[in-house]
């Protein structure tokens, strides 16, 4: 299949080389005059209760969680809309706000990306403690009490503890499940939670294009592990060149990217949004700004959307709701 990136240079990159053992089957390959995509089935999003790893190359490894902990708050239900901007992204999210439970916020200036570094640089930590030795196990971790004696014990007398810590990577994402329960599932599991970001894209918060593909299966996988059924909405123009998202690449205030730049990166984005959801029919859904305000097409995305959501297709929703800035009211 292929997906052409208007305006490209004629040069061929290799955007990802996605190589899980649990989870990579067969790579598939697509290009264009201007991109060369090679990509692997998404991994498997993380269980909320077992110790689990997110690696560089997005490889997600689980085991037995390594401490018992009691009952913590986890959002039932989430729905993520991932836009490039200038797309209706707003729209999209006003018109799930119009299903009784739903409340979508808007942007967060990618602070849940923070959450994610945070997530990875706790990984980091982790790693380096085993290394040397400074976690405990499992068994030893049935009280503060039992912490301390072993710490005092066992470990002071013989090791530099600079990098210790008792807890794995299991309790780093509980946190991080917890965080996210109680800012945005703060009214309960009966309420779908959830947010739409325009900054989870190649060349922004994921690397550029040449680099992207492994971060964002990586990030997707995160996502999904935030709570116990997670939505993704993949949101953008259909083309992905730079005249039809000038006023995107205008927004870019830093000046740093030239334009076949800022056409490899959206179109590297486009690419990915395209084949996670062929790998992800379950959990991920395509909607294009076009079809949101066709009143030809509209009718029947929002049958769609709300059959992908799980929620009553007769369901009344409109995406021309709120006033759209193509228009200057907004």
């Amino acid at each position: 299949m292929r997906f052409a990136v208007s305006g490209a240079r004629k040069v061929t990159f290799l955007l990802l080389l996605i190589t899980t053992c649990n989870v990579l089957q067969h790579p598939v390959s697509f290009a264009s005059p201007g991109l060369s995509v090679i990509l692997g089935p998404g991994p498997t999003p993380a269980s909320p209760i077992s110790e689990t790893r997110i690696g560089d190359d997005g490889q997600i490894s689980q085991s037995q969680p390594s401490v018992s902990i009691g009952a913590r708050p986890v959002a039932k239900k989430c729905v993520f809309i991932l836009a490039t901007g200038r797309s209706g992204s707003t729209s999209l999210m006003d018109a799930l706000n119009q299903i009784p439970n739903y409340l979508i916020r808007g942007e967060h200036w990618r602070a849940v990306g923070n959450m994610y570094d945070a997530y990875r640089r706790f990984q980091e930590a982790l790693k380096a403690s085993e290394h040397h030795s400074l976690q405990l196990d499992g068994g030893q971790l049935d009280s503060f009490d039992a912490v301390k004696h072993v710490y005092g014990t066992k470990l002071a007398s013989y090791n530099d503890l600079g990098l210790f810590n008792e807890f794995g990577s299991d309790r780093v994402l509980q946190a991080t499940q917890a965080y996210y329960a109680t800012l945005y599932g703060y009214y309960g599991e009966d309420v779908v939670s959830g947010f739409k970001e325009i900054r989870y894209v190649c060349g922004k918060f994921l690397p550029a294009a040449r680099e992207c593909g492994i971060q964002f299966q990586s990030f997707m996988a995160f996502l999904r592990s935030l709570c116990t059924d997670v939505k993704l909405i993949f949101n953008s123009r259909m083309a992905a060149s730079t005249v039809p998202n000038l006023k995107l690449y205008l927004m870019d205030k830093s000046g740093r990217r030239n334009p076949l730049d800022f056409a490899y990166d959206l179109g590297a984005t486009h690419t990915l949004y395209d084949y996670y959801v062929r790998k992800n029919p379950r959990h991920a859904f395509r909607v294009y700004m076009e079809d949101m305000f066709n009143p030809q097409k509209n009718t029947t995305l929002a049958l769609n959307l709300l059959t992908f959501l799980g929620e009553d297709p007769a369901t009344p929703i409109a995406f021309n709701r709120m006033p759209s800035w193509s228009t200057g009211k907004s």
